[in-house]
Order: C-alpha cells, then sequence, then structure tokens
C-alpha cells in the first residue's frame, strides 16, 4: 500500500526499510526518489523471517486487480446500460441494445450459475500460478549477489565469495564441505515435483567464517540466507516460471469461458423478458 495511506504507528513497530539513505545535519534520514522509490516492511516476530514472509506475503493475490479496476468495471457497466437505454427506443437497434445491456451485468457475470463453476477453478490454477511465481522468486534470491559481481560472467557455476553489504563473505559452492551451521535451510523442487536428473546440482549459500576449519553460518545480514538448494536454481526458476505462465493461460481459459456462458444465457434471457 502507499505510505500515505498509513495514518499513524503504535510505538515499537518493527518496520526494515530499504532505499536511499542521506546524512543530513548529522542525522541519517531515508528519502524516497524517482528513480529509487523507497520500500517500508512492517512486520513482527523474529526479524530472520522478514526475507521469506516479504517473498510469499508480498505478492498480490491478483496483479490484474489494482486501484482503477472496481472504478472502470462500474462506469463501464453504467455506460452500457446508459446506451442499452438510449438504444431500445430505436428499432433496428434492438439486438445492440440487449448486448449492450448484457454487458453492463459484466462485473458480476462471472459470479452467476453454471459459469461460476469455471470461476473457481479460475481462483485454484490463479493461486498455484502465483504460488509457483514467489517459489520461483525464492530459488533466485541468493543469486542476485553473485549475477551483479563480475566473475560470474566469466564463471558462473563454480564456487564464488562476493561481500555483503554487511562485509560478511558470502559463498556459492558445489562442494558443501566443512561445518554447516544449524540454521540451514534445506529449499528442494517444491511444487515442481521434477526428476533429480532434470534439478542439476546441489548448491550451498552462505556466510563464509574464517577460521583453521572451514565454517559456512547464517550471514548477520537479515536480507541474505544460509540455504541449500536441492538443484540447480537457475533451472528450477526457470522450470517455475514455466509452469505458472501455463496455469495463469488456463485460469484465463476458465475465467473467459464462464463470462461468455454466462453472458450468452444473460443474452437469452433479456431477449426473451424483452419481446
Amino acid at each position: 500500500m502507499l505510505w500515505k495511506r498509513i495514518f499513524s504507528l503504535p510505538a515499537g513497530t518493527k518496520v526494515f526499510v530499504g532505499g536511499a539513505f542521506f546524512s543530513e545535519e548529522g542525522r541519517g534520514i531515508f528519502r524516497s526518489l524517482p528513480q529509487k522509490p523507497l520500500v517500508v516492511v512492517i512486520y513482527d516476530g523474529d526479524r530472520k523471517t522478514i526475507l521469506l514472509r516479504s517473498i510469499w506475503g508480498g505478492r498480490q493475490k491478483n496483479e490484474y486487480w489494482n486501484r482503477y479496476t472496481l472504478p472502470a468495471l462500474i462506469g463501464g457497466s453504467i455506460a452500457m446500460l446508459m446506451t442499452s437505454y438510449i438504444m431500445m427506443g430505436t428499432p433496428f437497434l434492438r439486438f445492440p441494445s440487449l448486448v449492450a445491456l448484457c454487458l453492463s451485468v459484466f462485473p458480476i457475470a462471472a459470479l452467476l450459475p453454471p459459469g461460476v463453476v469455471f470461476y473457481f477453478l479460475y481462483t485454484w490454477f490463479w493461486k498455484r500460478a502465483r504460488l509457483l511465481r514467489a517459489q520461483r522468486d525464492l530459488f533466485r534470491l541468493p543469486l542476485r549477489y553473485f549475477e551483479a559481481s563480475d566473475t560470474w560472467k566469466q564463471v558462473p557455476y563454480e564456487e564464488q565469495i562476493v561481500s555483503l553489504p554487511t562485509r560478511e563473505p558470502y559463498l556459492l559452492t558445489r562442494r558443501p564441505d566443512g561445518i554447516v551451521g544449524e540454521e540451514l535451510i534445506i529449499r528442494d523442487g517444491g511444487m515442481l515435483s521434477l526428476p533429480e536428473e532434470k534439478r542439476g546440482d546441489y548448491y550451498l549459500f552462505g556466510a563464509l567464517k574464517q577460521s583453521s576449519r572451514r565454517l559456512i553460518e547464517r550471514p548477520q545480514d537479515p536480507m541474505a540466507e544460509l540455504v541449500l538448494v536441492l538443484g540447480d536454481p537457475v533451472l528450477l526458476s526457470k522450470a517455475c516460471s514455466r509452469r505458472a505462465r501455463r496455469l495463469e493461460l488456463l485460469a484465463a481459459l476458465f475465467i473467459f469461458s464462464g463470462l461468455a456462458a454466462n453472458l450468452l444465457l444473460v443474452l437469452a434471457l433479456f431477449h426473451y423478458l424483452i419481446r
């Protein structure tokens, strides 16, 4: 939601702020810039859960429904109703007026029987596609530090170390030798159910502690993870995108099928009533 819609926050509210940071008169100030708007996460619970909960909960239930959708539907419905009323008095415009009258019920057409069955199928497929999109983001999440480095293009899938914003050395390796911390997250294929030969190698991401024996722990940076991905993150993320796209197409097919069936029935009903 927009910040201007938040009027007050109770004392002690936990927030995590990301954006441009400036020093003015000895004070640190966050400012929202046109090319880099501030992101404020209001949360409760453990700070270590911010990342996962933001990705799972931050994606909208339907990206096509926004603050303009409802006014547009209501405005279109009223316009079609007025158009139908104007044309109804002209005999040779009878059928176009019935079509306009039929389209005026478009905002609720999907919720009418029998097309409402298709609506529930649409929501089921869309929800699964949304979960796959979030899972895709989780697979690619630890790669963002390495893809931004110059060495990624040269040797993209060998052991690499980059520096986190907290100055911790962050490791990507296919050889998880050494001691791994107890807070390890294991991320498998989830909803994909891919066979092992299509997943690729396993990859471990974590903060490398300098000691006599290699120790890989959870970073202090709450935006980085100690995670073992059971497969190639790039391959898994692409598989999630492909499957999500197919499910979204199925969802669109069902919602438009239900709308078409209901609108035809409404058109037949209006034609019977207005004779």
